[in-house]
């Protein structure tokens, strides 16, 4: 009797390690009775950034501006500058929509605020000033391609238009004073030796302006038209 209760008992014993050796074995083996895998984590969609959309927004704007379409453009430069109001390129283009639609005071109060916003921009002062100027306003520009020249003193086009705009100011000497900076930095800007021999002119000296005026014509002809009557009438050209 006692050998049939340990027989018993080893068979017991038996069966359970072959029911352990199962459940260990065959579940992981064969895939029965598996616990619940977590879900895969989708990937995360990464969040577009105001910078980024407002970037896009100027790309969007630029192809309007090739179509000629600059009251798009404008519309969807303000929104890029809503979005991020230190967009360089956005502020550029969107003062620079509404000068070429005719709308000046619009482009002058566009890179007013630019400047406010983005002080240390030589682009934007520059832009800001050239804005001044075609609104007839070059007393106020004065202080823009000042503030070019303080920020980059090596910008000719900053010397240049400051001396066009001294003289519309009836500023000449200042205005010459101006140019030969600029073509310090520049020799060969034909533009800015016009606006020096067109000074030189209305200061008295008529014999260097003409010497000055004709350099720039023989590499320019196309500039002829930017001489103002009165210089025209004097040098009879």
């Amino acid at each position: 009797m006692y050998q049939n209760v340990k027989n018993r008992a080893t068979l017991s014993v038996a069966a359970l390690c072959i029911l352990l050796f199962c459940l260990a074995f065959f579940p992981a083996r064969h895939g029965w009775a598996q616990a619940a895998k977590p879900a895969a984590k989708k990937p995360e969609v990464k969040k577009e950034t105001p910078a980024e959309a407002s970037k896009k927004l100027v790309e969007k704007a630029r192809e309007q501006v090739a179509k000629g379409q600059n009251d798009k453009a404008a519309s969807l430069l303000s929104k890029a500058l809503e979005l991020n109001d230190k967009n360089e390129e956005a502020w550029i283009m969107l003062g620079n929509a509404y000068i070429r639609a005719k709308k000046v005071s619009n482009g002058v109060a566009t890179f007013e605020q630019s400047v406010k916003k983005l002080p240390a921009s030589p682009t934007l002062w520059f832009n800001y000033g050239y804005a001044l100027g075609q609104a007839g306003l070059h007393k106020d520009s004065l202080k823009c391609f000042d503030a070019v020249i303080k920020i980059d003193p090596a910008s000719a086009k900053a010397y240049k238009y400051k001396g066009y705009a001294l003289i519309k100011l009836f500023r000449f000497k200042e205005a010459a004073d101006t140019l030969e900076a600029a073509l310090k930095l520049t020799p060969e800007d034909y533009r800015a030796m016009l606006f020096l021999g067109i000074a030189s002119v209305e200061m008295g000296d008529g014999e260097k302006g003409r010497q000055i005026i004709d350099q720039a014509l023989a590499r320019n002809p196309a500039l002829k038209g930017e001489i103002p009557e009165k210089v025209k009438t004097y040098l009879g050209i």
